[in-house]
């Protein structure tokens, strides 16, 4: 059977299980997000399974192998953002850095991208250094570091989370982030893609929901401190 063969048989299973314009989206963002790395000559689009990045700490436990947001869902969340030069954004699980590659080009002091695979450390850092040099960016950084590790600096205003890891790693990064709002009080926002997390409803934190929407079905919040 030919390789067209067996995309062609993916894709009518999916179009019986999802329908017909849910599978021409999901094409069309898998399409976009491909043309984006040949665009910019990265490598950002291809999924990387949680066995296949060689780590052995407890945090693997509870950690999710590489999926990249979708281009467009991206540019929608940082349309919401609303950015301003004086945020610095964290994006925790930031794999191989397509939100930090986007983000850059917006009018953020700084982007920051938190990481616990070396694998994945390595190659964002090749994508930061091509992407950087073909386009107008903010600094970028990358930590090689558990995200329940990384210490949250009083300059960093907005934290990114994709779905990046379990309930037991995401309660302590929400926690290290509501002490340094109770050490440092700031204007800061919370965006969280994928699930709501209990940590964040209502009355349990000094976050509030201010957008709470979807992505071509996939949930959307956005928390901020008042």
């Amino acid at each position: 059977m030919s390789l067209i063969q067996v995309y062609s048989k993916r894709i009518q299973k999916k179009v019986v299980r999802e329908g017909a314009y849910n599978t021409l989206v999901q094409l069309l963002l898998r399409f976009e997000s491909v043309y984006f790395d040949r665009k910019h000559g990265v490598d950002t689009h291809q999924n990387i399974a949680l066995t296949d990045l060689n780590i052995s700490t407890y945090s693997t436990e509870h950690a999710r192998g590489y999926q990249p947001i979708y281009v467009r869902h991206l540019t929608r969340v940082l349309q919401a953002i609303q950015p301003t030069n004086d945020d610095v954004l964290i994006d925790f699980g930031s794999g191989k850095g397509r939100v930090l590659l986007i983000s850059a080009e917006y009018p953020f002091k700084k982007v920051v991208g938190v990481e616990f695979s070396d694998k994945l450390c390595e190659i964002a850092e090749k994508n930061v250094t091509e992407f950087s040099q073909k386009n107008k960016v903010c600094p970028i950084e990358i930590h090689c570091i558990d995200a329940g590790q990384y210490e949250i600096k009083k300059e960093e205003t907005i934290f990114f989370f994709f779905n990046p890891f379990e309930t037991e790693i995401r309660q302590k990064v929400i926690e290290n982030i509501k002490s340094s709002y109770a050490k440092y009080p700031r204007k800061m926002k919370i965006v969280y893609i994928n699930r709501i997390p209990p940590e964040l409803e209502a009355g349990s934190t000094a976050f509030e929901l201010t957008t709470n929407s979807t992505l071509n079905g996939l949930p959307f919040q956005i928390y901020e401190t008042q």
